[in-house]
């Protein structure tokens, strides 16, 4: 069936159609309120007339000012139209219960209008209000798109017209009320004129004998009939007209041509709003893209400078054993053979009366046997002991190292003679004896007394790693002492100006790290740097003048528990733990097992930890 031509035929009959549905309408309120017994309220009259105002307000909006499927963020109308959409139905549902009630009233009670009376308004209504519907489908005007919805909507006047129909029905098989039997009960009132108002009503001539009104004669009765006959007829003449001048007034028919107008109009403000769409994606791509290259070629000039640096270092460690050669120094083994690689190397400092602190750390944070030697080949995590010699050859101390270092296999020995105050040499000759051993990215010294966590340590150098001259730790500025009388007390104290004043920032000295290039700077040039009496002091003092990141690492310095604990369970594992009225932890041999049982990550991190 072709309904190509549906738009243009509905043009010319729709309006008809319409006002055709709203006469009939009124005529049936019409007919009811003139064949009434008794007066009809002014209140019956209520719900008609409110379902005529909604009517009104339906035809008051056009199709193509509302779309189903469309939406529009530059049009701020649309959800005034809805509103006034939803307040018209509203009216509408609200006009056709009030009659139903009518209704029931009507039939329940002796008094007032008949039952016919309350059928009429249901039908009026129901009438009214869908006079307008095969123009219309507003149930998706309120974003209802689904038919099931639409019928949920649809079902209340299918079920009271439905109902009233029944009601008619079973109304006059029992007799409740005689229906006009002759088209309309005009036929059988009498008008009454009231000279001061225009308006006429009827009483239904149900007890008078028959042919009693042809005693009247012709000039009487008949004249009334006929007189009230006319009047309803052009009544419902002016009701069908009024329909159809709300259709073409305010509904107009669809045109093709306009329709075809709005679809793309609406379609070119659709692909306008999808390449507006498409353009602001393309531009966030766009500026990811150019963030992730930014970063990328950072990234690559970090490592580029790193490489540089480092062949530098190593430039100058080779003229640097030249210049030894020639000198007619002789070369250690250490030197000539080649480096083993690494990714960190972490010294443990260590004296000779410190053998309860070393077996302490062993047994808790430090890996022993087959797992020391497999973490350095697995993981690149060197741990070693460092310490030097005793003032006199082959002494008891020494040998008792030895015979330690027999058992363990974890020292490194430094061409050093141990005391306190040499801590600042000691320091230089451990980065330049790591250095001429193991190639690694990254060297760490460490007291004997604090806790460490591998694994974390590990992950937080690794995101380093692409940095050239990294200095990282718990960057510090303690005063500078003057007093002889105290532990830290500065012999160059006149160097770092007026009493009072406090040193540069450096990393504190239980624990820290520096970079492969920083390691080779201070073996290259180990024999000029100078000491200053805190080992700390004097590793920040030579950085100062070079291109160095010193990075303030937070965790490298947490406290014992529960300080450290508290973090672990926040998800901040500690890379160390000590104590800072101890420079380390205190009474570490005691507590040091206590330490990592609540503050230690877990002997498996060390193994999963990204490098």
């Amino acid at each position: 069936m072709d309904h190509s031509n549906f738009p243009a035929v509905w043009a010319a009959v729709g309006p008809g159609v319409s006002g055709a549905v709203f006469g009939a309408a009124w005529w049936f309120w019409v007919d009811a309120v003139v064949c009434s017994a008794a007066a009809v309220p002014f209140l019956h009259y209520l719900p008609g007339l409110f379902a005529s105002f909604a009517a009104l307000m339906f035809n008051c909006v056009k199709r193509e000012d509302i779309n189903d499927n469309y939406y529009s963020p530059y049009d701020d109308s649309e959800w005034r139209l809805k509103l006034w959409l939803f307040i018209s139905y509203v009216v509408s549902f609200v006009s056709l219960a009030a009659a139903v009630g009518f209704l029931v009233q009507d039939a329940l009670t002796n008094a007032g209008p008949s039952t016919w009376t309350g059928i009429a308004g249901v039908l009026q209504t129901v009438f009214v209000l869908i006079r307008g519907r095969p123009h219309r489908n507003h149930a998706l005007h309120f974003g209802i798109s689904d038919s099931k919805t639409k019928n949920k909507l649809e079902q209340p006047c299918v079920l009271l017209l439905v109902t009233a129909a029944f009601a008619a029905i079973s109304a006059r098989e029992h007799r409740i009320f005689p229906l006009p039997s002759q088209g309309s009960c005009a036929w059988k009132i009498d008008i009454k004129f009231v000279r001061s108002k225009l308006r006429f009503s009827g009483a239904v001539h149900r007890a008078r004998p028959p042919g009693r009104e042809l005693m009247k004669g012709k000039g009487g009765a008949l004249d009334r009939r006929s007189s009230a006959r006319w009047r309803v007829l052009v009544l419902c003449a002016f009701s069908f007209g009024l329909g159809m001048l709300f259709t073409n007034r305010f509904w107009t028919a669809p045109d093709t041509s306009n329709h075809i107008m709005s679809q793309r109009r609406r379609q070119d403000q659709e692909l306008q709003l999808v390449s507006e769409d498409c353009n602001t994606k393309r531009k966030h791509g766009a500026d990811k893209d150019i963030m992730g290259e930014v970063t990328r070629t950072h990234e690559a000039i970090q490592l580029l400078d790193k490489s540089i640096s480092t062949l530098q270092m190593e430039l100058a460690a080779k003229r640097s054993t030249l210049e030894l050669v020639r000198k007619g120094v002789p070369v250690t083994s250490e030197t000539s053979q080649p480096r083993k690689k690494a990714f960190v190397v972490v010294g443990v400092n260590t004296a000779f009366s410190s053998r309860k602190r070393r077996d302490s750390v062993r047994e808790t944070w430090m890996p022993q046997g087959e797992k020391l030697l497999q973490l350095e080949e697995q993981k690149g995590i060197v741990i070693r002991f460092t310490i030097g010699h005793s003032a006199t050859s082959n002494s008891i101390l020494d040998k008792a190292i030895d015979a330690e270092d027999a058992q363990h296999h974890d020292f490194l020995r430094l061409d050093h003679v141990e005391g306190y105050h040499e801590l600042s040499a000691k320091t230089k000759i451990f980065f330049s004896t790591a250095v001429g051993i193991w190639d690694a990215d990254f060297y760490v010294k460490v007291d004997d007394d604090v806790h460490v966590n591998l694994g974390m340590l590990a992950t937080t150098l690794a995101r380093h790693k692409s940095k050239p001259r990294t200095y990282i730790g718990c960057m510090k500025s303690g005063p500078v002492l003057a007093d002889k009388n105290l532990k830290y007390h500065e012999p160059e104290s006149w160097k770092f100006g007026e009493d009072g004043n406090k040193y540069f920032r450096h990393a504190t000295g239980q624990i820290y790290a520096i970079s492969k290039d920083l390691a080779t700077y201070i073996s290259i040039n180990q024999p000029i740097l100078h000491k200053y009496a805190n080992e700390d002091v004097s590793l920040g003092s030579w950085f100062i003048g070079l291109e160095v990141n010193h990075i303030d690492e937070r965790n490298m310095c947490c406290g014992t528990p529960p300080d450290c604990e508290w973090k672990g369970q926040a998800g901040n594992v500690c890379v160390a733990s000590f104590d800072w009225s101890c420079s380390g932890i205190c009474k570490s041999v005691e507590r040091l097992k206590d330490v990592h049982a609540r503050c230690g990550e877990g002997d498996s991190s060390v193994w999963s930890a990204l490098i």
